[in-house]
């Protein structure tokens, strides 16, 4: 098909109308090279015309460059851009929110410097993609701006845009130890006061709402680019520009009030905005899984390869993107390879049997599919080392052995909200929160009728169980979290146990923080009801009499295990069992007041578990139930060691972070009972 276009040479040469039917085909690169492409000038109607060049990226001399960070939209919607050289020109292929973007960008006057992933990397070429993702790093990094486009002026995005800007510019946030709104990127803000409202009118929240539900806060790939490149980041809607810095400060503010309930979705989007601004330091693969758990990518095999600078951990377990290896090969090295070097199962508590079917065994987490609803805390297992063996039989059965203690049998199982948790965000604010009364008013009448108790032992047992135990009485300083203490919800408990089956409209808006913070708990979940009398929330999908509660060994959140007829268990998914979560099935209750609770470094966003006893007011890193460590054992100084403990075999003269008094053998030497699990 002929193609008809204008080719000009350089900034002020002379049009020539140009008949081409060649398609660009990409030169290999040279060890060490990236592409970079040159926006030539244009006005917003023109057609698009780049220049392609490679050169050797070096991080003492790189060359002057601006990044793309923005969403890929829709692989059908196709425009065209022309690549001009010598001359000559040839037509590339592109998507056409790609084609948008370079439109706004361009100068009419003088070129631009860019580096694209879709127009810089041979797409088509496996070899040339495993190289380049390896290196988005070294490119995000040294870029001299991450331009974020976030796409063209619509629906109030410079209405929003300004309400964010003038947000970071007031004095609202204390960053750490001192008040500042120009803070470093790594520097954590917190909000003077939860119950302090913003100014914005309804039209204004809408308009945000509407801005942060754009493509690219969905995206996977967006989390590493602006990471790398937070420091020198701007996001661009249309016309409107707002330095990163300037949009995350905002983010995080609003975050950390208090939003109108009435909005529909806004907690939802600032929520989905905070977590990708907060994400300024490398963190933990489970972290980073959790975290990243809801933003897309078309590739299933990038859930891992998109997140590689998001965390050291893949880079300690090998892993470097292999378009070759299959989904399945990808997310297997990931979970045997985390378990076997790491000592732990954190990520065994990311699987969730959705249908009951799976093209992969149980025990591998299907990261291709987005989840909704929100992770469990936990330290149910304290911080014990896993025994894991992997076993592949000759019919092509894959076990992943591990031990495991077996609390109990789930005799009652209750889902909880909708199946699709979108038909309730999707209804209007004032309708939604009746909805959510309704489901709430139903399920503490079904709690009634499970527990047998009284009133207020069955108030705290389900409120800590709905709620996951997640209350701001569990973080010290109190002042780190957005979350309720827990007679503030014991209190909004009460006032919704008052109300009408048919409450007026103020009684709705006056106790809709809890009843939206209930929703978001209990989204994805069913209440579940243990043969031992323990109550939690677990999978929906969870059977009675047949699924089994049980704790493994490096895995923080209890288990859900469904026996097979044949040989093995399949993983159903985790759970929060009330009276479970913070090893008691282990090491008993803690004594007396304490609790353990996250304890936030000053001035940052870095937790760490520590016990606090809230009667004498004394908070200590050591659990209080594990007594003297065995024969052989120290603990070794170190320059985190008001965070965590470190570990030395005196007699073998290596350290670990796992506690010896967390191993196999030293729990059965406390009487407690395990046995291997077969997860098929």
């Amino acid at each position: 098909m002929l193609v008809n276009f204008l080719v000009t040479s350089g900034i002020n040469g002379r049009a020539s109308s140009i008949r081409t039917s060649r398609l660009y085909n990409y030169t290999p690169l040279a060890d060490q090279s990236i592409r970079l492409l040159t926006l030539l000038p244009g006005t917003l109607d023109d057609d698009i015309r780049l220049g392609i060049l490679s050169t050797k990226l070096a991080a003492d001399h790189p060359p002057v460059y601006d990044a793309l960070s923005y969403a890929w939209g829709n692989p059908n919607d196709v425009d065209v851009v022309y690549i001009v050289s010598d001359g000559s020109c040839a037509v590339l292929p592109i998507n056409q929110s790609l084609c948008t973007a370079l439109k706004y960008l361009r100068s009419t006057s003088t070129s631009l410097t860019l580096w694209i992933d879709a127009i810089c990397i041979d797409q088509h070429n496996i070899k040339e993609r495993n190289i380049q993702v390896a290196r988005m790093a070294d490119i995000y990094t040294l870029a001299a701006k991450v331009l974020i486009w976030l796409g063209p002026e619509a629906d109030g995005s410079t209405t929003a845009l300004q309400a964010l800007r003038h947000t970071s510019s007031e004095d609202l946030a204390n960053w750490g130890s001192h008040t500042s709104a120009m803070a470093s990127a790594s520097t954590y803000p917190r909000c003077d006061d939860y119950y302090k409202r913003f100014s914005f009118n309804d039209e204004t929240w809408t308009s945000l709402v509407r801005l942060l539900n754009r493509s690219w806060f969905r995206r996977l790939w967006i989390w590493q680019e602006v990471f790398l490149g937070q420091r020198h980041a701007d996001v661009i809607c249309g016309h409107e520009i707002v330095a990163w810095q300037d949009f995350r400060r905002a983010i995080i503010c609003i975050h950390r009030r208090q939003m109108p309930a009435w909005i529909p979705s806004l907690h939802a989007a600032v929520s989905q905005a905070w977590e990708i601004c907060e994400t300024t330091n490398q963190q933990p693969l489970p972290m980073v899984l959790r975290r990243t758990r809801k933003a897309q990518c078309s590739d299933p095999r990038d859930r891992i390869f998109g997140i590689l600078s998001l965390t050291k951990d893949l880079d300690r377990l090998g892993i470097r993107p292999d378009y070759e290896k299959t989904t399945l090969d990808v997310f297997r090295e990931v979970i045997i390879g985390a378990a076997q070097k790491f000592k732990n199962l954190q990520l065994l508590a990311r699987c969730e049997l959705v249908d009951g079917r799976s093209d992969m065994p149980s025990w591998i987490p299907n990261w291709s599919t987005p989840h909704d609803f929100n992770a469990i805390d936990g330290k149910a297992c304290w911080n014990s080392t896993s025994e894991v063996r992997y076993i592949r039989y000759t019919d092509g059965d894959e076990h992943l052995i591990v031990a495991g203690h077996r609390v109990s049998t789930i005799i009652i199982s209750r889902s909880i909200v909708p199946d699709d948790p979108l038909a309730c965000e999707s209804l209007e604010s004032l309708t939604r929160l009746r909805e959510i009364y309704a489901t709430f008013r139903k399920l503490v009448l079904g709690i009634k009728a499970i527990t047998h108790r009284n009133f207020e032992y069955q108030a705290e047992t389900m409120l800590r169980t709905i709620f996951c135990n997640s209350f701001a009485d569990n973080v010290e300083p109190m002042v780190a979290t957005i979350q309720m203490k827990f007679d503030v919800v014991l209190q909004r408990f009460r006032r919704i146990q008052n109300l009408s089956l048919h409450p007026c409209d103020n009684c709705l808006e006056e106790t809709a923080d809890f009843l939206n913070e209930f929703y978001n708990s209990a989204v994805g979940r069913a209440l579940i009801y243990l043969e031992t009398g323990h109550l939690g929330l677990g999978p929906k999908r969870c059977f009675e009499n047949t699924d089994v509660v049980a704790i493994i060994l490096g895995c923080q959140t209890p288990m859900v295990l469904r026996p097979r007829k044949n040989r093995g268990h399949v993983v159903v998914g985790e759970c929060y069992v009330q009276g479970l979560m913070e090893g008691e099935a282990f090491l008993g209750p803690l004594p007396g007041n304490g609790l353990r609770a996250y304890r936030f470094v000053d001035g940052s966003s870095t937790s760490y578990d520590a016990f606090i006893d809230r009667e004498n007011e004394t908070l200590q890193i050591e659990d209080p139930r594990l007594g003297a460590l065995p024969q052989g054992w120290i603990k070794q100084d170190h320059d985190m060691q008001h965070v965590c403990d470190l570990f030395r075999n005196v007699a073998e003269g290596w350290a670990s972070s796992h506690d010896p008094r967390m191993t196999l053998q030293a729990l059965r030497e406390r009487g407690i009972k395990f046995e291997d699990f077969h997860l098929a």
